[in-house]
């Protein structure tokens, strides 16, 4: 069901759907379509909602969406502005398409950042960079050979810790993964997560330990909370509403749990967001 605003916005309200019986398939019950919140201010953020103009001109593009990540970042400081975009998402179908409908000008990119080397955050990167390379603008430009080396080359090993030195299989510490934080005047922190294998809470402990700066404005990205027990979500959640954030935006591999669970912890600080959702957390 869709209902008209006062303001002239749209809200998609979720109702239950029931998926037809195909062969042996049992019937799905009880699915639930999402719904899709209104723009406007929330906790002193702005939230701008992608809302697709309105066209009878077949085809209609629209956003895509998928198991995925990818951010555009853009801060801003007396007159200097840069622009940062932080992972590729899957495909680079998704990525050039999204890029295209929310405008975002590739040339004007001072960085772009690869958090983690997991396919959901670097499968859309070769695509986009053969589908931009003429507007983008390398800092340092170089040639580099790709290919398999030679037997028995590969990491320098005294690069390495000593316990990852064998040739024997490990658990992934995720020591190498990123995040970021920018620190937002008159409001605190803003800290960013790709994916959080290192524990979200540690994120955030780092970005105030790194920074200096105590009072937490905004945390937002994917938490890795899906694939943990509704108790341990809400054991990170309850440790997360010590931050005393105003405005918490769970992405990405947060989960439903996590979400219901911060909701209860931060009651009046979580966002749903969704594809193409624009936060300005400074001056607009």
């Amino acid at each position: 069901m869709i209902r008209k605003l006062k303001s002239g916005k749209y809200r998609l309200y979720s109702r239950k759907v029931r998926h037809p019986r195909r062969g042996g398939e049992a019937r799905a019950r009880g699915a639930v379509l999402q719904a899709f919140e209104a723009s406007g201010k929330f906790a002193g953020t702005d939230v701008q909602r992608y809302t697709m103009p309105p066209s009878n001109e077949p085809p209609r593009r629209i956003l895509q969406n998928e198991w995925g990540l990818a951010l555009h970042v853009e801060s801003a400081r007396a007159a200097e502005t840069r622009r940062v975009l932080i992972d590729f998402g899957y495909t680079h179908e998704t990525i050039n398409n999204n890029l295209d409908l929310l405008q975002i000008d590739v040339s004007k990119l001072d960085a772009m950042v690869l958090i983690h080397g997991h396919y959901d955050h670097f499968g859309g990167m070769v695509g986009f960079l053969q589908a931009h390379r003429r507007k983008l603008k390398p800092a340092q430009p170089s040639r580099m050979k790709v290919g398999i080396g030679p037997d028995g080359m590969g990491c320098a090993a005294a690069r390495l810790p000593e316990e990852k030195r064998s040739a024997e299989m490990m658990v992934d510490d995720f020591q190498h993964e990123q995040a970021t934080c920018f620190h937002v005047k008159g409001k605190g922190l803003v800290v960013m997560t790709s994916c959080g294998h290192r524990g979200v809470v540690n994120t955030v402990e780092a970005a105030i330990k790194v920074s200096g700066v105590s009072k937490v404005h905004a945390i937002l990205g994917g938490f890795h909370l899906m694939p943990m027990s509704a108790e341990y979500a809400q054991e990170t959640a309850r440790a997360m509403a010590r931050f005393d954030a105003d405005c918490l935006i769970p992405m990405h591999c947060s989960g439903e749990n996590f979400f219901d669970a911060a909701k209860q912890a931060m009651p009046g600080r979580v966002v749903r967001t969704s594809t193409g959702t624009r936060f300005t957390f400074g001056s607009a």
